[in-house]
């Protein structure tokens, strides 16, 4: 029988090879597709820190990275003629059946590209430094899914302004903010992801990942990921995370102490005038 598949024809190849991991070793579609996430963040991770809980062999591992060779072949050939491509997003909807098992729907690239051009217009200058990156103005989207809103606005704002904005992106969703780290990697992006909710926890990351840094100040071809949980290392929950700080210690602090109370003798003898001595 001929596998369905549900994807674009550019991701076709990488569907394909992730189907026959899946079949071949017997492992659900999140665990391998959290998986190829997890190698290729690992693999760009400038600190080489070990992935935790890695669950794959050997011979897992050597497929896992055939599979990321297909996906950088795939982002090489369309952002060849293509200023953004969502390689994550669509590979998501193909393997889960266009979303409907996880309820998850990304806005079509169309309509993406139409909102950028009506919020793109008009920016003044950047303010300040943005976490380490220079002078930059920030786009965030504070549910990014696979950062589609923000790749089509950093691509956006370099063919306007002739430089790169800094993006910041928030979603409650782990596997989300993977496919945001690694997709703005590919695009060559500086900024940061984070997973934790915006809503409930403004100021707390639950896993976070700052993106090519290693791109900057000094302009280089090696891309990067760096994991970090410390809300002081993104520009989303920094301020946030200091003010609860400062918020903290102002309550622990030991209320000022009051002075004992003062009789009505004492009170009617301190408002009797001085009096002069010779």
């Amino acid at each position: 029988m001929t596998q369905k598949l549900y994807g674009g024809k550019e991701i076709k190849p990488l569907e394909v090879m992730m189907n026959r991991f899946v079949m071949d070793y017997s492992v659900d579609i999140t665990t391998a597709f959290n998986g190829l996430l997890d190698y290729i963040i690992g693999y760009f991770d400038p600190m080489g820190a070990p992935i935790e809980g890695w669950p794959f062999k050997r011979e897992q591992n050597n497929r896992m990275y055939e599979m990321m060779y297909q996906y950088i072949q795939i982002m090489d050939e369309q952002l060849a003629h293509k200023q953004w491509f969502d390689a994550w997003g669509d590979l998501f909807m193909a393997l889960y059946a266009n979303g409907a098992d996880k309820n998850q729907f990304f806005t079509p690239p169309s309509l993406v590209n139409m909102m950028t051009e009506v919020a793109m217009e008009g920016l003044g200058e950047p303010t300040g430094d943005v976490r380490g990156f220079g002078r930059r103005h920030i786009i965030n989207d504070p549910s990014c899914g696979s950062s589609r809103n923000l790749l089509a606005g950093f691509s956006k704002y370099v063919y306007l302004y002739d430089r790169k904005p800094y993006l910041s992106g928030e979603d409650i969703d782990s596997l989300c903010c993977k496919m945001s780290a690694v997709n703005m990697m590919m695009h060559g992006c500086f900024g940061e992801v984070v997973c934790h909710n915006t809503l409930a926890e403004p100021d707390k990351v639950r896993l976070g990942y700052i993106i090519n840094e290693t791109m900057y100040p000094i302009p280089s071809d090696l891309p990067s990921i760096r994991r970090s949980t410390n809300p002081a290392d993104f520009a989303c929950t920094s301020a946030m995370f200091i003010m609860r700080r400062k918020n903290e210690e102002s309550r622990t602090k030991a209320p000022p102490e009051t002075p004992p109370p003062v009789s009505k003798t004492e009170e009617k003898e301190r408002k009797k005038p001085a009096q002069l001595t010779l």
